[in-house]
């Protein structure tokens, strides 16, 4: 009993994160060095977005935003998604041109689960794996990040798998599967091996099923998700192109076992008052978050002092926001973004409002200044060089 309610608990911080508010205009004075070039998506620094002639709430980059950009959170425009309790009951809340479906699934190891697709009515460019916190249904959590708003606004598509249950093949018969969902994290302790087959064979259906045969691999996760994340990029190197983790901490064990066989960029969007997941780590059992940056910067053989530019808070519901990358090309054109929020708790920022007064003393702030959703999509292709 005392487990199953330490994990009730560890749900409710995962699945509702603290502060809210409406989506603020974080902006930041231009660099002294920036040119027009940015206005008209010609930038041409290291780790800058491709020539384009979008804005960057179209396309954002720590570049764009440097010059003066308005790179102001768009998050919650796109989709009237439901908030707080109401984002979980059960179902995937509607967003007008986005196709929404659920597709069983059996793997080779006999691990029956499903997994949620979300498409927008252009041709997707990119596959978009989406992992969820401990405990969580993957209906509640397309809700809570916005999934929708994704899949509308940049032409991706998105998969977001359910762990398989704790119980194996007898939580479906008995009912029990969603609430011991869990992603392992442990690789000497836990079937890790399994759970990277499993995805492997999601990924597989679902490009099979939707034409998506080809497109590059974005993986995201959140907190548990967040951790399975850089599991299945160091176990499965050769098709992922990049992964962000969110929330999310790395232990010595997973460090150790980490060992991609190419290059694989990275986002890291981690706050500096998670309680849970501590930023500076925890002794001897996981790294600091600085570390986990680092760790894959040399996977890349990246050259070069991190640049850094930052979204200053400008009233009490936006926390600062440091940006930091590698300013020097990696191997295979891969980028490695830390996002730190200053203050920032266990959440995933531009998530849907939350129900603020049960959880804030319990998982910290969240910045309004950065949606980890639609402009962590647009880092995560920068950082697969795409």
């Amino acid at each position: 009993m005392k487990l199953l309610g330490m994990s009730l608990l560890a749900l409710l911080l995962a699945a509702c994160g603290g502060g809210g508010g409406s989506p603020q205009n974080g902006e930041s004075p231009a660099a002294d060095t920036a040119t027009a070039a940015a206005e008209t998506g010609t930038d041409s620094g290291p780790g800058s977005a491709p020539a384009t002639t979008l804005s960057c709430r179209d396309s954002f980059s720590p570049d764009r935003l440097a010059a003066g950009d308005d790179c102001a959170s768009t998050a919650g425009d796109y989709c009237g998604l439901p908030e707080g309790v109401f984002a979980m009951n059960g179902e995937v809340a509607a967003c007008d041109g986005v196709s929404i479906s659920s597709v069983d699934i059996t793997s080779t190891s006999g691990s029956r689960s499903h997994y949620l697709v979300l498409q927008g009515a252009e041709a997707p460019q990119t596959v978009y794996l989406a992992l969820h916190y401990l405990g969580g249904r993957v209906e509640t959590f397309a809700n809570v990040i916005r999934l929708q708003e994704l899949a509308k606004q940049r032409r991706t598509l998105v998969i977001v798998p359910q762990a398989p249950g704790l119980l194996g093949d007898l939580g479906p018969d008995l009912g029990l599967e969603l609430p011991g969902s869990r992603w392992p994290t442990q690789p000497a302790l836990e079937p890790v091996a399994s759970y990277v087959q499993f995805l492997d064979e999601v990924v597989a259906d679902a490009r099979a099923r939707y034409a998506a045969e080809g497109l590059p691999l974005l993986v995201a996760g959140l907190s548990n998700g967040g951790t399975m994340a850089y599991n299945y990029g160091c176990a499965a190197a050769e098709r992922v192109d990049a992964v962000m983790a969110t929330a999310a901490n790395m232990s010595r064990e997973v460090q150790q076992a980490c060992l991609p066989s190419r290059s694989i960029g990275t986002v890291i969007v981690h706050g500096t008052a998670d309680l849970l997941n501590p930023y500076d780590g925890l002794i001897d059992l996981t790294l600091a978050v600085p570390g986990i940056h680092q760790l894959f910067e040399n996977f890349s053989g990246c050259a070069g002092d991190d640049g850094e530019t930052r979204i200053d808070a400008t009233d009490s519901a936006t926390l600062p926001v440091i940006f930091e990358a590698s300013t020097k090309t990696c191997a295979e054109n891969r980028r490695h973004y830390l996002v730190t929020v200053r203050g920032g708790g266990h959440n995933w920022p531009g998530q849907t409002h939350d129900i603020q007064d049960m959880t804030l003393d319990l998982v910290g702030l969240k910045s309004s200044a950065f949606d980890a959703t639609l402009q962590g999509y647009d880092l995560l292709k920068l950082a697969a060089g795409l």
